[in-house]
């Protein structure tokens, strides 16, 4: 669970080396977010409810 949170900070910050352009938005074409941001922001609240999103200032 590490790893996957360590990578899920990465890509909320906006670091996507190594993800094809249009890897997120095609991951969540039928849903309800329009950029890979708003879906990454709302990935991290879900999974953790009680911190706030990295940013890229971090």
């Amino acid at each position: 669970m590490a790893t996957f949170k360590a990578e899920l900070e990465r890509l909320v910050r906006g670091d996507r080396e190594g993800l094809r352009d249009g890897a997120i938005g095609d991951a969540t074409e039928y849903d309800d977010w329009n950029t890979d941001e708003e879906f990454l922001d709302w990935l991290w609240r879900e999974l953790y409810p009680g911190e706030p999103a990295p940013s890229a200032d971090e």
